[in-house]
C-alpha cells in the first residue's frame, strides 16, 4: 500500500495500488515509471507491504487496512521510526501469537516544517 497523508488538508489518498507498484519493482514487463510527489510541511508518505495488513489472528481474521490506517492516524505525530514501531506492536497484539507468514516492510517519509 502506498498512501500519502496531507496534514494541511486533513485527508489522505492512495497514490498507486500496491500490486502495481510491486510489479514494477520485481522487473515485470510493465514500463518503469517515475513518481514525483510534492509533500508540504506536515505531509507524509507511507509505504507498507501486505505482510502488515494480511497477517491474521487465530480465527483467520486479517489485521486489515482499516486497522492499519487507524494506527497510522493515531501515531502520526510520532517519529517515522515510532510509527513503524506502533504498527508492529498493533499487529503483534491483534494476531495473538499466530506465525508471521510474510515479510513486514514499512517506509515512512515525513516532511518537517521549514525544510
Amino acid at each position: 500500500m502506498v498512501r500519502t497523508i496531507r496534514r494541511a488538508l486533513k485527508h489522505d489518498r492512495d497514490v498507486l495500488p500496491a500490486a502495481w507498484m510491486l510489479n514494477v519493482l520485481v522487473e515485470s514487463q510493465l514500463p518503469t515509471v517515475a513518481l514525483f510527489l510534492l509533500l508540504a510541511p506536515g505531509d507524509m508518505l507511507v509505504v507498507v507491504t501486505d505482510g502488515f495488513y494480511e497477517w491474521g489472528d487465530p480465527s483467520g481474521e486479517q489485521f486489515g487496512l482499516s486497522r492499519l490506517e487507524a494506527v497510522i492516524r493515531a501515531s502520526r505525530d510520532d517519529s517515522a521510526a515510532g510509527m513503524i514501531k506502533q504498527l508492529r506492536v498493533a499487529v503483534d497484539s491483534f494476531c495473538k501469537g499466530t506465525k508471521q507468514q510474510d515479510d513486514l516492510t514499512a517506509v515512512i517519509l515525513k516532511r518537517k516544517a521549514g525544510i
